[in-house]
């Protein structure tokens, strides 16, 4: 995931990168599938599916703690990042 900062654009608008623990295990990658933000905790709250195993998971990433001094590097923000104890077990579905 990428942290942005909207009053700048292009490759410069990119402050920080936040990679899910796991994203590329068994050859499986992760796709991040919804965002939420709790604005009084600054967390971030990312649902999560990988192929295989590992299935849907949410994880909550501490926002206000990133490290900013190279956005490029997408593990040095790793430890901002917890797996949270809930999981999607069946398909999401819209109400008519």
């Amino acid at each position: 995931m990428a942290v942005l900062d909207l009053t700048k654009r292009g490759a410069e608008a990119v402050i920080a990168r936040v990679a899910l623990p796991g994203a590329q295990t068994n050859g499986n990658s992760v796709g991040v599938v919804g965002v939420a933000v709790d604005e009084d905790t600054n967390t971030v709250y990312a649902g999560a599916m990988q192929a295989g195993a590992e299935g849907t998971h949410l994880w909550a990433i501490d926002a206000d703690n990133l490290n900013a001094s190279n956005p490029k590097d997408r593990t040095l923000n790793e430890a901002k990042v917890t797996r949270l104890e809930a999981q999607l077990t069946e398909p999401l579905t819209l109400a008519a």
